[in-house]
């Protein structure tokens, strides 16, 4: 697994707030990932979501602190939507999972303040520590 770490700008706030949302169009990933996270324990809420718009509505609905988006099938519409995410009410981090190593698409998730940037495949373990990490 390759992990690209940036440093984000905004304020990290402290929250009991341990709603995660896995958005993705492949399924295996998104029950693997919900799977995997749901190991965490009880203190974390784990959902998972194929359709963006209902995800979108989640993301407000649940208060949502955490968003895996896999971006694969998003092309350059994972901009948009992201930016949509983090200007949505609960403003969720967001950590993007791809395939992609372009050096454009790196630099533009640094450019929109994401997270983290994994790239496929990724190891459980770590996915658990960076998700921990995030929402602390």
């Amino acid at each position: 697994m390759t992990l690209i770490t940036f440093t984000t700008q905004k304020g990290l706030k402290v929250s009991d707030n341990k709603h995660i949302l896995v958005i993705g169009d492949e399924e295996d990933t998104r029950v693997i990932l919900c799977h995997c996270l749901r190991k965490l324990g009880n203190n974390y809420q784990v959902k998972a979501e194929r359709d963006r718009a209902k995800a979108l509505n989640t993301v407000e609905k649940d208060k949502v602190a955490l968003v895996l988006l896999e971006t694969d099938n998003l092309g350059h519409e994972a901009v948009e939507y992201t930016t949509k995410l983090q200007n949505s009410a609960s403003a969720p981090k967001v950590i993007w999972i791809t395939s992609s190593d372009s050096l454009s698409y790196k630099l533009q998730a640094r450019a929109m303040d994401i997270y983290r940037y994994i790239l496929k495949p990724f190891s459980l373990a770590e996915i658990r520590r960076i998700v921990q990490e995030a929402i602390k």
